[in-house]
């Protein structure tokens, strides 16, 4: 018998739909028909790297990415 708790089942979940996304993003039309996209899924310490890198953009450059870092998807208790 095999016992999988929510959180578990929640992940894969995730995962699933982000792998979905990023088939889409492939097949979705692009500027000109050239195909200039780098597709990737980022997960765990990763993503809190992205996430301290978009806020060193913001205040070194003006980058506005600091609304999406601050996105509770870049959490780095994760």
């Amino acid at each position: 018998m095999s016992v999988t708790f929510e959180k578990d089942i929640n992940a894969k979940a995730v995962m699933d739909i982000a792998e979905k996304m990023a088939v889409a993003a492939r097949t979705a039309p692009k500027g000109r028909g050239v195909d200039n996209l780098a597709i990737a899924i980022v997960s765990g310490a990763d993503m809190a790297r992205i996430a301290d890198k978009m806020k060193e953009m913001d205040q070194k450059h003006g980058v506005p990415l600091s609304a999406t870092a601050k996105s509770p998807f870049f959490d780095k208790k994760q």
